[in-house]
């Protein structure tokens, strides 16, 4: 279908449960090598419906693993400034919660953020760093694509006039 969007529902929206890889890993592992991290390394059993994630050395780079019931997806995100925030614990692997998966997605030290608690005037000030940080991140995002729309809607006027120019 031409022009049609495709939703993927599903994809890392309501994992059982999202797992994260506290030991680096080499980017260059495909589903094949990352199922046998899982299922060795980190004893789990890498189809229950949980998501995986994994980090390079650099910090810069993640792979989540996830069997959707049908199949399984393999999906990676770089960061091309600053670095996910990634645990140094004893621990191989521990789970993330829905927000803090997002945090660290957008690159935000998730660790920081705790659940609705009394907070201090230090906490609640690291709060708006934070939210600045993630404001600031969004609206680079957001830039962007406006950027690569008005890219593409130039591109696109210039095809019509040039249509238009060589009619007869």
């Amino acid at each position: 279908m031409a022009g049609a969007v495709i939703e993927m529902s599903g994809l890392i929206t309501n994992p059982g449960k999202i797992w994260l890889a506290v030991e680096p890993v080499d980017m260059r592992r495909g589903i094949d090598g990352l199922s046998m991290v899982v299922q060795q390394s980190l004893q789990h059993a890498p189809c229950v419906g949980s998501a995986f994630v994994f980090c390079n050395r650099a910090s810069n780079r993640i792979k989540v693993l996830l069997w959707d019931g049908t199949g399984v997806w393999l999906c990676q995100r770089r960061l091309h400034q600053g670095k996910f925030v990634w645990p140094k614990l004893n621990e191989r692997c521990f789970t993330l919660t829905q927000a803090q998966w997002n945090w660290l997605i957008a690159g935000v030290d998730w660790q920081e953020i705790e659940p609705h608690t009394r907070r201090s005037s230090v906490e609640r000030g690291k709060s708006k760093v934070y939210r600045s940080m993630l404001q600031d991140f969004l609206r680079q995002q957001f830039c962007l694509a406006i950027h690569r729309l008005g890219i593409a809607l130039r591109s696109f006027i210039a095809d019509i006039i040039i249509l238009a120019i060589n009619r007869p």
